[in-house]
Order: structure tokens, then C-alpha cells, then sequence
């Protein structure tokens, strides 16, 4: 169709172009695009990959803070095997943690609600953004999330009350609200 339009259109040369185009060539030249356009797609990339970023960074530590309310304990995935033994023996007077019943049905609907989120932004990106570019803000994401839980396990934090977790849960889960709503503002999905 290109060639068929080539074809078709009149072409007018001047200048140094007059000269050579007296030699019956056949060869045109394409039509550059706009840089500006371009930039301004390249940096709207950037952005949303940094918006998919920090919502997996802040996904990550919801999963973190959650996983700390269920267990009563600090917990962060294992990047390596490690053995089977604990670090310090149970005592004959310590016993299981049980979160409250409140408390879990908190942390699964917080969960629900950051993963439902998690999926509608990558499902707003897939036109926006390059595959590639899609899989590297999540590995991003998830690896500086882990990296952020590590704080977790500090010892000024690790004896926090239940009461401070679920706190942070709910402040993690602002910053994936508000990438999700940015998105939605951004694309015209509301």
C-alpha cells in the first residue's frame, strides 16, 4: 500500500534534490518520526514502570507485614535453603500463635483487595508498555519489596505489637490505590 501511495503522490524536489531527481531515480526517503511524540512515549514508559515498581515493592511488604500478623512472628521469604533447625529451641512454656479471627479476615481482605489491584495495573499496561519492560518493573518490584521486608526483622520491630502491623498493612496498601488510580486518570478507564 505504501508503494501503490509512493507512487501515486507528486513529488516536487528542490534545491540540490531538483538536480538528482532529473536522473530518473526511484528511491524516497521515509518520513521520520516526530521526536517529540516519541519522548514523550518513552517517558510515559518509564513512569508507569516505576508506578508497577512501587506498587510491587509496597505488594511485597503487605504480603511481609500480613504474613507477621498471622504467624505472631517476623517472617520474610527465604531467598536461599536453609536447614530445618531453629536458631534457638522452644521452651516447655512457649506456644503457637494464634491470630484473632478479626485479624485474619483483615489481613485476607487486604490481601484480595492489593492483588485485584496488582492485576488490573498490569492489565492497563499491556498496551502501554513493552512485555519486557512489564517483567522487569515486577522482578524490580519484588526484589526491592524483599529487600524493604529485611527491616522487618529488626529487632526494634520485631517486638511491635500485631496492632503495628495491621497499621502498616493498611498504609502499604495506599501507595497500590493510588498507582491504580493514577492509571485509571491517565488511561480513561473510569
Amino acid at each position: 500500500n505504501m508503494a501503490d501511495m509512493i507512487n501515486i503522490a507528486k513529488i516536487t524536489y528542490l534545491g540540490d534534490y531538483a538536480k538528482i531527481s532529473t536522473r530518473a531515480l526511484t528511491s524516497t526517503t521515509l518520513p521520520s518520526p516526530d521526536k517529540s511524540i516519541v519522548n514523550r512515549k518513552m517517558y510515559k514508559g518509564i513512569a508507569y514502570g516505576i508506578i508497577l515498581s512501587g506498587s510491587f515493592i509496597f505488594g511485597t511488604l503487605i504480603v511481609s507485614a500480613s504474613m507477621r500478623i498471622l504467624r505472631g512472628e517476623a517472617w520474610m521469604l527465604k531467598l536461599w535453603p536453609s536447614s530445618v533447625i531453629p536458631d534457638e529451641p522452644q521452651t516447655p512454656y512457649e506456644w503457637e500463635y494464634e491470630a484473632y479471627l478479626i485479624e485474619k479476615i483483615y489481613v485476607v481482605v487486604i490481601l484480595l483487595m492489593s492483588f485485584v489491584a496488582l492485576v488490573y495495573e498490569l492489565y492497563l499496561l499491556v498496551d502501554h508498555m513493552p512485555i519486557l519492560g512489564i517483567i522487569s518493573a515486577v522482578f524490580a518490584g519484588i526484589s526491592l519489596g524483599l529487600l524493604a521486608s529485611r527491616v522487618f526483622a529488626l529487632k526494634s520491630l520485631k517486638e511491635a505489637s500485631n496492632k503495628v502491623y495491621g497499621v502498616l498493612v493498611a498504609v502499604f496498601t495506599l501507595p497500590i490505590v493510588s498507582g491504580l488510580i493514577i492509571l485509571l486518570l491517565r488511561e480513561g478507564g473510569i
